[in-house]
């Protein structure tokens, strides 16, 4: 799920050169929100804030892409865990090859600098 909101992000992206988190779970397919931040930063080095991510997690939902559901925990409060919806899945699919094109792209645009600086070296 994490990556997903990372790659949802895209348009996000494009105006402020950041992406939202994803969500690719790891148990059962959900994760709670807690879980997702510490998903984000344990695999990409992405470190959003509670403030950040719940309401990016809110307007997927809204979108249809998400789905959540309130469980009771044996330690604790209930907390909402998020999943992916089929539409969910199929959006992700096709950010995923969008963003893969595009950082293709880039690295192929960045190659002769790093070239240049091994060359200096």
């Amino acid at each position: 799920m994490a990556l997903y909101i990372a790659i949802r992000g895209m348009k996000l992206w494009q105006r402020s050169e950041r992406s939202r988190p994803r969500t690719t779970s790891r148990r059962q397919g959900r994760l709670y929100g807690l879980e997702i931040i510490r998903y984000l930063e344990d695999r990409s080095r992405l470190v959003l804030s509670e403030g950040t991510i719940y309401p990016i997690l809110n307007r997927l939902k809204a979108e249809g892409l998400l789905a959540s559901e309130w469980v009771e925990s044996v330690a604790g409060h209930p907390r909402k865990y998020y999943s992916l919806t089929v539409a969910g899945r199929r959006r992700l699919r096709l950010m995923a090859e969008a963003w893969t094109s595009f950082s293709s792209g880039l690295s192929r645009l960045l190659e002769p600098v790093l070239e240049k600086q091994e060359k200096l070296q």
